[in-house]
């Protein structure tokens, strides 16, 4: 896994998470972990790396002081964390695994440079049948995706619950709703996700070697869309969802890895 800002950041099956200097290509420093790292996401302050390891282990490595704080775990050995991010209002972590299932937690600390306190998942969604392999929160913070080996992404609106909170009155509940299945007769594995930064549309690589875009609306779709529905398992469906837009098809093997720059968004 690689995330990149003003230096590079590493992590592998070595269980080591290591920060890059890019312009000498050096090693700056290094965080060994308990178990091998599948996923690594930048704190948006750029004050910390939150971390999805094997055995259903999500750590923050806090780069001012140099501390791990492991908050959540699993003696499961079967399952492990395959995509882990956080939104850019720093208020919430999302982790798939490798069997589909999606948790969110809030951030302890409010959302501004704060470590992620040990505490159970405000969420956790059976979001696909099988393998997991990517989320992402939109820009906008109110739509998460997934993406799985079986060979869809998922869009979920995600929310605040209004005026609900637990008994101490400190973490917020949350909603995950089931809003888009996108398909396509040719898809298979979905390997990764990425937003545009208006949170409007999103490109998805798949197995079969295509970068695909879709919308993340629904003012085009009408009430007998099928976007809600996925195929059947072990089907395959002859038609594709109608947020689907274009497609990119220059690659002999699989697309595993997208990032979108949208320059003129970022000049604004």
């Amino acid at each position: 896994a690689v995330v990149s800002t003003q230096s590079g950041h590493y992590a592998g099956e070595d269980s080591l998470v290591c920060i890059w200097d890019l312009r000498t290509a050096t090693c700056q420093r290094k965080l060994k972990v308990s178990a091998p790292v599948n996923s690594v996401a930048l704190h948006p302050d750029q004050s910390a790396l939150i971390i999805g390891q094997e055995r259903l282990t999500c750590s923050v490595w806090d780069l001012r002081t140099d501390r791990e704080v492991i908050f959540h775990d699993s003696s499961r050995k079967d399952s492990n964390i395959q995509s882990i991010a956080i939104a850019r209002s720093a208020k919430y972590i999302a982790a798939l695994d490798n069997k589909g299932v999606l948790r969110v937690w809030q951030n302890g600390r409010g959302g501004s440079g704060g470590i992620f306190d040990k505490q159970p998942p405000l969420l956790t969604e059976q979001c696909h049948p099988n393998r997991g392999i990517k989320t992402v929160f939109s820009p906008d913070g109110e739509q998460i995706v997934t993406t799985s080996a079986d060979k869809t992404a998922v869009l979920w609106g995600f929310s605040e619950v209004p005026n609900n909170r637990d008994e101490g009155g400190e973490r917020a509940a949350v909603s995950l709703v089931k809003e888009h299945v996108l398909h396509h007769p040719e898809q298979k594995w979905v390997w990764d996700a990425c937003f545009t930064t208006d949170s409007k549309f999103l490109f998805t690589g798949s197995s079969d070697g295509t970068v695909r875009l879709w919308s993340t609306r629904s003012t085009e779709e009408t009430p007998s869309s099928p976007s809600r529905s996925p195929p059947s398992p072990g089907a395959t469906s002859k038609t594709h969802s109608p947020l689907f837009k274009k497609e990119y098809a220059a690659h002999q093997k699989a697309v595993v890895s997208i990032c979108f720059w949208d320059a003129e968004s970022f000049k604004n």
